[in-house]
């Protein structure tokens, strides 16, 4: 008999209590377990889902990922899982002939959508979640508490806060970056706004000289500091304008001060201008 997260069954469930109950800022929405084997066409594009996070782990057959910003087709095998923010540029599918079983979750509240930015950008949207994972019991118990009925938003909440926390473990275990490198990447993610947001500010934040953090980060991350920054900067933009915000507001938002510099930095690293991103987000 299948046990843990394989005894879930094919359903879906949503989770009892008031939707602005506190903590509202990290609450589970909706999650189930689902098979998709090629009886209809199923590909998801979350260029323009409803504000949400979500962790969509397979358990048996293989799906199929993309990234936008990124480019190319990922397969998503048993065991592995996209835990990304909604809206973002990127889509999933099945392939023709194939077969997808899957656990997925939808988590809301504005701490839970400013972790998954943050962590989609630092980690990326792939992860490998082997069954005994602490992440996947806690999807399993956050099943559990759905599956009872109860009216208890804290105890979701808190399942939730917990399952972040884990991710978060994960991350810098697969890294095993030097904690002042991966305490500048976090600052840096979560400040992309900053105008003035640098190389010698994260330097300063290290603890160390601007050449030798330059040359730590380097070493470690595998690209210079002003290029990692500028590239999360346009990849946040990337899924800003997707999602339908103003031009100059993505802009302003990924810490441009000027849209000229922007556009050109974006056309650059993407191939496609802003404007043509936008306007194709609307046909």
């Amino acid at each position: 008999m299948a046990s843990g997260i394989a005894s879930i069954p094919v359903g879906i469930l949503g989770f009892n209590g008031q939707p602005d109950a506190e903590p509202a800022d990290c609450r589970p929405l909706v999650m189930g377990r689902t098979l998709e084997a090629g009886q209809q066409p199923f590909h998801w594009r979350n260029h323009d889902r409803p504000s949400t996070w979500c962790l969509h782990y397979t358990l048996a057959g293989s799906g199929m990922f993309r990234d936008d910003a990124a480019g190319g087709d990922q397969p998503v095998p048993a065991g592995s899982a996209f835990i990304v923010p909604f809206p973002s540029a990127t889509s999933y599918w099945l392939p023709p002939g194939g077969r997808w079983e899957f656990v997925w979750l939808l988590v809301g509240g504005a701490l839970a959508e400013r972790h998954a930015q943050v962590l989609f950008r630092a980690h990326g949207p792939l992860w490998t979640l082997p069954a005994n994972s602490p992440v996947i019991r806690l999807l399993h118990e956050l099943h559990g508490l759905a599956a009872s009925g109860a009216d208890d938003p804290c105890t979701g909440s808190a399942l939730c806060y917990r399952l972040i926390a884990e991710l978060w473990r994960q991350h810098r275990q697969a890294t095993g970056l030097p904690a002042e490198i991966a305490d500048a990447c976090d600052h840096a993610l979560r400040n992309l706004d900053d105008g003035g947001l640098g190389v010698a500010a994260l330097a300063k934040r290290a603890g160390c000289s601007q050449a030798h953090f330059s040359r730590l980060f380097h070493r470690h991350v595998g690209s210079a500091p002003y290029a990692w920054i500028l590239d999360q900067r346009l990849r946040l933009a990337m899924d800003l304008i997707s999602a339908g915000s103003d031009l100059r507001d993505a802009a302003r938002r990924a810490g441009f001060a000027s849209y000229a510099n922007f556009s050109h930095r974006f056309s650059q690293r993407f191939r496609i201008t802003p404007s043509s991103l936008a306007r194709g987000r609307e046909t």
